[in-house]
């Protein structure tokens, strides 16, 4: 059944995806449709809010971070220099201008 208050999401993709990604709920089409008709009777619609959740799995080569790996080898530890910070122990890459540091 369509949602009056949401006429653009008939049959869409992403209508298809968010109701296939209810499934993982445990709620069926029919739960889906029974909710999004209930909700049409209310006659205040609820605020629209967009969420845009990015997901990337693992993370930043070490080589490209700011943990250098002064000890590691060459062929490891990348192109860049490493500077020593006022920390003890604690190296960055001396890559001024993405830093903001002094060069």
């Amino acid at each position: 059944m369509v949602n009056p208050a949401h006429p653009t999401h008939s049959r869409s993709r992403r209508r298809a995806l968010q109701v296939g990604g209810l499934g993982l709920f445990g709620l069926s089409l029919a739960d889906v449709e029974r909710l999004a008709e209930g909700a049409a009777t209310t006659g205040s619609p609820s605020p629209r809010r967009s969420v845009l959740l990015i997901y990337l799995p693992g993370g930043l080569s070490h080589i490209d971070s700011f943990d250098p790996k002064p000890l590691a080898s060459d062929k490891t530890r990348g192109d860049f220099d490493v500077i020593q910070t006022r920390i003890p122990d604690l190296r960055i890459l001396r890559t001024p201008s993405a830093t903001g540091l002094p060069q």
